[in-house]
C-alpha cells in the first residue's frame, strides 16, 4: 500500500473499498475525497476543515466562524 499525501499517519486510518486503499481522517486543511480516497485541499482560504461540499466546518485560529 502506498501512504495517501496528508492521511494522518495511523495504520488504523486506511480502510479498504473495492479494492484501493482510502484515507479515513486526513490532516487539517485537508478533506476526504469519498471517490478516490485520497485529501484534498480545502479550497477556502481561513479554513482548517471543510466538507466535499466545500462547506468550512473549521475556520484557522486567525478567522471568526
Amino acid at each position: 500500500m502506498e501512504p495517501i499525501h496528508h492521511c494522518i499517519d495511523n495504520p488504523n486510518n486506511y480502510a479498504l473499498i473495492n479494492n484501493k486503499w482510502h484515507c479515513v481522517n486526513c490532516a487539517e486543511g485537508f478533506f476526504r475525497n469519498a471517490e478516490t480516497g485520497n485529501c484534498d485541499a480545502c479550497a477556502i482560504d481561513g479554513c482548517d476543515e471543510c466538507t466535499e461540499d466545500g462547506v468550512c466546518t473549521k475556520c484557522s485560529s486567525f478567522y471568526g466562524f
